[in-house]
């Protein structure tokens, strides 16, 4: 199931900027770990959840912990290829996240995705 939905992603919402992308190492959890309510979530609301991933509209939903840990490898993957958000073909990205926010999620993953 995650397989179709996985296709439908990059189908649906492909665009990189990959020429853009900062590397991260995000692999092991220094420090306590980001919050996910506090500090995922609001990232995702703002960058993810208003398009591609609100769960109505979007190929698979990004709006609360268990979707978001249910799909933590792919977000991770996706984060580390800077491919999302997506940018459209045309005219200006609809949302940005910056290299920041991207730290944050990549490690609140790799904290082990708490619940927190």
């Amino acid at each position: 199931m995650k397989l179709i939905f996985l296709a439908l992603f990059v189908i649906a919402c492909d665009g990189s900027h990959a020429s853009d992308c900062v590397q991260i190492d995000a692999s092991t959890c220094i420090g306590p770990p980001p919050s996910f309510q506090n500090d995922v979530l609001p990232i995702l609301n703002q960058s993810c959840n208003q398009a591609c991933h609100n769960g109505v509209t979007g190929v698979w939903p990004l709006t609360n912990y268990q979707d978001v840990a249910d799909w933590a490898n792919l977000v991770e993957a996706d984060m580390q290829t800077c491919s999302m958000p997506p940018v459209p073909e045309s005219g200006p990205p609809q949302a940005t996240i910056t290299t920041t926010e991207r730290a944050t999620i990549m490690r609140w993953i790799a904290c082990q995705v708490p619940n927190n």
